[in-house]
């Protein structure tokens, strides 16, 4: 069986999704899954751009080391097609996710279809306390996503 497809996305992919990305990544290794492919893109992103100082410190701050290596990129119609499940961060992505590529049973984003979720305010710009209160929210919602996939798409 061939590895389930989440695509997390957010505005520009340097905060929110490569910290959702990378976080559940983790989580899914913490939790001993496999077949779940994890990556991030952005509706508006400056491809190769880094991932932002501030989302490396504060997933260190929570013992994920292995952050800096992200290099921002552009959700294209490929990888929506490839995805199985896209993950915007926020109802307003999910928005955007939606005009760009028609509405989806495939695209399930935080504060909106993803029950149980709160959106994930953009921290871009903003000092170090944004950035931890954004992880914060992703990390409260990631096993959401888990419990999404097992009763929705797959068992876990």
């Amino acid at each position: 069986m061939k590895d389930l497809n989440v695509v997390f996305v957010c505005t520009g992919n340097t905060c929110r999704s490569p910290m959702a990305e990378i976080m559940f990544r983790h989580l899914l290794e913490s939790e001993e899954i496999e077949g779940i492919s994890v990556s991030s893109a952005g509706i508006k992103a400056n491809e190769g751009a880094p991932i932002s100082e501030y989302a490396v410190k504060v997933m260190a701050s929570r013992g994920i080391k292995d952050a800096s290596n992200h290099s921002a990129r552009q959700l294209t119609k490929d990888i929506f097609k490839k995805a199985d499940l896209i993950v915007p961060l926020s109802s307003f992505i999910e928005s955007d996710v939606e005009d760009m590529f028609g509405e989806d049973k495939k695209i399930v984003g935080f504060g909106s279809k993803l029950l149980g979720t709160e959106n994930v305010k953009d921290p871009y710009g903003q000092t170090l306390y944004e950035y931890d209160e954004a992880c914060g929210k992703i990390e409260t919602n990631l096993p959401k996503v888990i419990r999404y996939i097992s009763k929705n798409i797959r068992k876990i």
